[in-house]
Parts: structure tokens; sequence; C-alpha cells
């Protein structure tokens, strides 16, 4: 019986311990907390894409840190999940593309903040986080200043809060005919942040492509009140 039971627990340290292997280290718990919005300035004819259109009253707050390779899901609101997903477009597990989805799956789909945050030229947007990004261009040293706009260690996001709206901004992005009739001007949008609070890059070899090692974060989503 104490031999049956050493095996048991033997199996659980192991799955405890490949669980945090593939999907990461999270740290905190999602916490919510009421606010005074801090966007309550919007231009009326500033683009729909750029602009939250919802009032804020809540914002969701948690942090964590991922290792290279590894994948994040944390559900913010029933219909809402926050996605850390490994990307290899540029270098294999060469950093993140950060997802809002509606479910919880594997991987997350239909990314609810890829539609709505501009610039739409790939390195530059806000969502993909690479290792070259923190490079300069022979990755021989730190990013030159300004060099690239997503070299920030502050990411701000936009996203939409369903898949309708999600298929709505894409139809309008490609001028797809659809038999909906949505205006897309109308998709209410909010805002989110990633903060990177520690960065270890690897692959730092004159000519090639760095790769994020590790990631420690901070992620704030706004949202309309209750």
């Amino acid at each position: 019986m104490k031999s049956l039971k050493k095996v048991c627990l033997w199996f659980i340290f192991v799955f405890v311990a490949i669980t945090f292997a593939v999907i990461g280290y999270q740290r905190d718990s999602v916490s919510c907390e009421a606010i005074i919005d801090p966007f309550p300035t919007r231009d009326p004819n500033g683009h729909y894409l750029t602009n939250p259109s919802v009032t804020i009253g809540k914002v969701c707050s948690f942090s964590g840190e991922l290792k290279r390779g590894q994948s994040l899901q944390k559900k913010i609101t029933q219909g809402l999940v926050f996605c850390l997903t490994p990307d290899s477009f540029w270098q294999e597990n060469g950093g993140w593309e950060l997802n809002i989805s509606d479910e919880i799956g594997e991987p997350c789909d239909d990314n609810f903040a890829g539609v709505a945050t501009p610039p739409f030229r790939g390195g530059d947007n806000a969502t993909f986080i690479q290792g070259w990004q923190f490079r300069n261009e022979n990755n021989t040293g730190e990013s030159d200043a300004n060099a690239v706009t997503a070299n920030s260690t502050v990411r701000y996001f936009s996203f939409v809060f369903n898949q309708s709206d999600y298929e709505a901004i894409l139809n309008d992005f490609f001028n797809l005919p659809t038999d909906k009739n949505l205006d897309a001007s109308k998709i209410l949008t909010s805002r989110g942040v990633l903060t990177i609070v520690d960065l270890k890059l690897g692959n730092l070899i004159p000519n090639e492509i760095a790769w994020i090692e590790s990631m420690k974060f901070e992620v704030k989503i706004y949202l309309p009140p209750e």
C-alpha cells in the first residue's frame, strides 16, 4: 500500500512539473476593481480601431512569467480570455503573440485584439512581442532609439468583445461581402496594457535573430462597469 501511495505521489509531481513547463507559471489570479474611467476624452471623429468606445468602470489585473515556448491562457470574464501564444513567424519560438479570445482553447483562435490594434504591419504591432524588437538591425546591441515602434516594454492594445464584432471588422478591413447588416464603426472596443517588468534575450549572435528566453509581465484589462 505504501509503495502504491509513493507511485501516485510521483505521478502527481510529474504532472504538475509538466504543466508548469508547458503553460508557464501564472503567478497571480485575476483581480478586478472599480475605477474612474481613465479615458474620459474621446474624439467623436476618431477611427473606431484607435479609440475605445465604451465607458470604462473596471480594471482586471494579473501578472505572470513565461519561458521560451510556453503559453498562457487567463480567463478575464465569462466571455473574454487573455492569451500569450508562442510565435515563430520571424524565429522559432522567438516570442509571443498577444491574443484576446472568447473561450479557453488550444490555440486561442480569432484574435479580438489583433483586428483592433493598429498599425497592421506585423513587427510594428504591439500584439507581437519578439526578441529582435529589442535589438539593433545586426543583433550586435540594444535596439536603436525609436527604431521600431513596438520595441517598448509597455504594450497598449485594443480589443472587441465578441465573435460577431471580430468578424465584422475583418469583413470591413478586407471589403468582404457579408449577409450581416453591421456598421463596423459602431462596434464596442476597449483597451488593455501589458507591461514587461523583466526580459531575458537569447541567440545574441551578430546577424542572427534574437529570441526571448523568459519574460515577466503585468497585464491590465479595462472593462465597462458591471
